[in-house]
């Protein structure tokens, strides 16, 4: 839309402005032909095919290069720092890394509580709301003014006997009400004259001639698309003048057709009787796609001028004007030419610059890795000692389409680190030490084999792409590991001690500070943390009203009891519960929230029972597709304890068996327990609900819903 709104607004001032200058010296009718182009233009909703010569491509834009979104970042998580100094590869550990990838991103699809950023309010998305309102108005409005118009018109019309030669075919009526004569009508048009019109033969010989000339140039249809751009546009003024424009226009080009073949007595004569017969404001009449004779004082001066003083057009001006349609044709019509890559360079955006520009390869084929600063998005701000970056990947072999920003996001200022080598492990090697150097940018791309650049996020977390030789850049997160001295066996005993204090009673959790704190911690406090299984970090939960004041004021009391409403905690079929007690500033030990009574639903848990290779390519889609679809399904009542689940109607019948078990406490095993199931093989479509009623109170349930086609587990466990 944006494309079309710049090419056409260039387009009507083009045309205005060689309206100006070639007054006079070019025929009406071509001048008034120059507006058919902003027609064509306004309601031809693409560009044509790309072209050097399209204005876009002074706009940067709509000239620049598409860069693909990163996602949140969804591949792997390992407990170690990043060693930027040496790189252990084996082909066991890529399998494995891909595999947990591909297993994160369906987890992270199958979330039943992700909140989809697509859904929040977007300013952006009332745009097409508002043009529609706005649209249906301005249209509705032009509807009814045309309508009403017709409508009186076939209320008060009676036809006239003429003969046919005087009319060029059309019927001809008289109206006593008409403020001027008109052609109108779209399907079948026909000539309406006011009384007016008749007090003369010479004066009804000029109508006449006048409405035909209409009628030939098809005014009557132009007058309906001019119509139709105004509603579809009414938010341009623009368009709006250049309607108006070529509303004279039109009329300019139907004098001049009429007036061609005249002496200039009977020019005179012709431009007298349109002085006696237009009025010079006629209500309503701007909205009408009917031909009718009004204007004002200026553009009948106009007018007249045009017709006394009529010369015949000047061919150098015709051929320039013709060459000008051309040309604005070709610059206005055709879309920007697709910027040229040839580095990733050619990916910086307005305020980026480059921070790391890193290569390997030779004429073959050549790949770069760019890590740039960028500005801040709008509305985030950056805390003292940290930068916006953005890394760029190009290929050279790849699709101009293909993917080139792999991230973008907050980091330490500085912390940039690249590595290389020119070592590669060989075929078949199942581990192996590759010696890195610290890549300073003069390094030969022919003789780089391996290129590791890696960044510090603000948590401590480090952000690592690896770039190999003719492969994909791989992407891995790592995760901060904090040195600590472990706790004590004193500590221990205190996490057991409060471990062994929880009960839930009446929906409230309830537990008690161990008496021996005090002996055993110089300072310490309790806190409730939650991690799901996306993001295993432990994140602080914020206190609530419902929750003790002590987790606010910190000032719990050794032996006393507290407790916690199960309803101010998350909801626990997104993450898990834990409560932390230790010192002040390191908390050893750590309890997680887990009772025989607490009625919970886990995250969906996959796990893969084949011993073939992980699926790959479009069967890794189908994967995804299938454990995605029916963990979405899957939903838990914590007041009624019910669960259910429904198989997807697009799966195949016997594709999804349903196993359910119950954990015996004592033993720490699992006892099947699939007689409590409705239908063990379900059907497409079917909806399955375990009733908390039918299942014994303080049992830990597990249902495995195994997919044949992909032999792999879904595992949902419940309590």
């Amino acid at each position: 839309m944006i494309e079309l709104l710049i090419t056409s607004s260039l387009l009507i001032l083009a045309v205005l402005a060689a309206r100006a200058l070639l007054a006079g010296r070019i025929s009406r009718r071509m001048q008034y032909a120059l507006w058919g182009l902003v027609l064509l233009r306004l309601l031809l909703p693409v560009s044509l095919p790309q072209s050097r010569a399209s204005v876009l491509n002074a706009f940067p834009n709509t000239a620049q290069v598409s860069l693909t979104r990163p996602e949140e970042f969804s591949g792997e998580t390992l407990p170690v720092p990043v060693d930027t100094e040496t790189q252990t590869s084996t082909a066991e550990t890529a399998i494995t890394g891909e595999m947990q990838a591909g297993l994160s991103e369906i987890t992270n699809n199958a979330a039943s509580g992700a909140q989809h950023p697509e859904w929040s309010l977007n300013p952006a998305a009332l745009l097409p709301v508002f043009w529609a309102a706005g649209a249906l108005l301005t249209g509705g409005a032009l509807l009814w003014a045309n309508l009403r118009f017709a409508l009186r018109l076939r209320r008060e019309r009676c036809q006239l006997d003429l003969a046919p030669e005087a009319t060029g075919g059309l019927p001809v009526y008289l109206c006593h009400d008409l403020a001027s004569p008109c052609l109108h009508g779209l399907v079948h048009p026909a000539i309406y004259l006011n009384p007016a019109a008749l007090e003369s033969r010479e004066r009804l010989e000029f109508v006449l001639a006048h409405e035909k000339a209409h009628h030939r140039h098809r005014d009557h249809i132009w007058g309906a698309l001019r119509c139709l751009v105004l509603a579809v546009y009414w938010f341009d003024p623009l368009v709006w003048w250049a309607a108006a424009v070529s509303k004279r226009d039109c009329e300019l080009a139907c004098d001049e057709a009429v007036t061609a073949a005249m002496e200039e007595a009977r020019r005179r004569d012709y431009g007298r009787c349109l002085l006696e017969l237009i009025p010079r404001h006629a209500p309503g009449t701007a909205l009408l796609a009917a031909t009718s004779m009004s204007g004002t004082a200026r553009s009948m001066q106009q007018r007249l001028k045009a017709i006394v003083t009529a010369q015949k057009p000047r061919r150098a001006a015709i051929a320039l004007t013709l060459a000008g349609a051309v040309l604005l044709t070709a610059c206005t019509f055709t879309g920007a030419s697709e910027k040229t890559v040839t580095g990733a360079r050619d990916y910086l955006a307005e305020g980026e610059t480059e921070w790391k520009l890193c290569a390997l390869g030779d004429e073959s084929r050549m790949q770069e890795l760019l890590v740039a600063r960028a500005p801040a998005p709008e509305g985030e701000t950056l805390a003292q000692g940290q930068e916006y970056v953005k890394v760029y990947y190009w290929d050279s072999a790849a699709e101009p389409e293909a993917e080139s920003l792999l991230f973008a996001g907050t980091v330490e200022n500085g912390s940039l680190e690249v590595t290389w080598s020119e070592e590669t492990l060989e075929p078949g090697t199942e581990s192996g030490l590759l010696s890195m150097e610290d890549y300073r940018g003069t390094e030969d791309p022919a003789q780089v084999q391996e290129i590791i650049a890696t960044l510090l996020r603000p948590d401590g977390n480090r952000v690592q792409f690896s770039l190999t030789r003719n492969n994909p850049p791989r992407q891995m997160e790592y995760q901060a590991v904090f040195e600590s001295s472990g706790p004590t066996e004193e500590e221990l005993q205190l996490c057991s001690d409060l471990e062994a204090s929880l009960r839930m009673e009446d929906g409230v959790v309830y537990f008690t500070i161990p008496a021996e704190i005090d002996q055993v911690l110089d300072q310490w406090n309790v806190q409730l943390g939650y991690w799901t299984l996306e993001d295993p970090r432990i994140q602080p939960l914020e206190p609530t009203e419902e929750m003790p004041p002590e987790f606010t004021t910190q000032s719990w009391k050794p032996g006393r009891e507290y407790g916690i409403p199960v309803k101010a905690l998350p909801a626990l079929n997104e993450c898990r519960v834990e409560m932390t007690i230790g010192e002040t500033n390191e908390l050893y030990s750590s309890v997680m929230v887990l009772l025989e009574d607490y009625q919970r639903l886990t995250a969906p848990l996959f796990s893969t029972q084949s011993e073939e290779e992980a699926p790959t390519g479009d069967a890794l889609v189908e994967y995804q597709a299938a454990m995605t679809a029916l963990s979405e399904t899957v939903r838990w009542d914590p007041d009624t304890r019910d669960f259910t689940v429904t198989i997807p109607e697009t799966a195949a019948p016997g594709e999804w068996k349903l196993e359910l078990s119950q954990r015996d406490r004592e033993r720490g095993s699992w006892v099947t327990r699939s007689a409590l199931l409705p239908d063990a093989e379900p059907q497409p479509g079917e909806t399955l609900t375990l009733k908390g009623a039918d299942l014994p109170a303080g049992g830990h349930y597990r249902l495995n819903a195994t997919n044949t086609l992909w032999n792999t587990t879904l595992s949902v466990e419940f309590e």
